[in-house]
């Protein structure tokens, strides 16, 4: 086999009998799901940080908090993305500050877990 740094002129051969077992334990390996959640409290702590939602009212924030975040069993990217528009919408923002930013500040408090598909 040839490394990774085979353009460098160095070449390594694995070791005999290094590959046994591997399709056995490949076929029987369980197979796992990532679960992403926000608690709300991060949420509200996160916008505070960022003084974000400045802008919305107390139902339109609860939306935020519980709907679109909170009470969701599994964050998609979608839903993330759906979170930041929704404080970019409630909030006064530099004209430079982009969606992806928020997006990436959301997804960073997001709580994550793996489990048996």
């Amino acid at each position: 086999m040839i490394s990774r740094n085979a353009q460098q002129g160095v070449y390594r051969n694995r070791p005999t009998g290094t590959d046994v077992g591997r399709a056995e334990r490949m076929r029987t390996m369980k197979q796992y799901k990532e679960i992403r959640k926000i608690r709300a409290s991060a949420l509200r702590q996160l916008c505070i940080d960022h003084n974000w939602y400045t802008a919305g009212d107390n139902d339109e924030y609860e939306h935020l908090l519980f709907d679109l975040a909170g009470h969701k069993e599994n964050l998609s990217t979608a839903d993330i993305i759906e979170i930041a528009a929704d404080i970019m919408e409630h909030s006064e923002l530099d004209d430079d500050c982009i969606i992806e930013s928020v997006a990436f500040e959301v997804a960073r408090i997001a709580d994550v877990f793996f489990e048996e598909a």
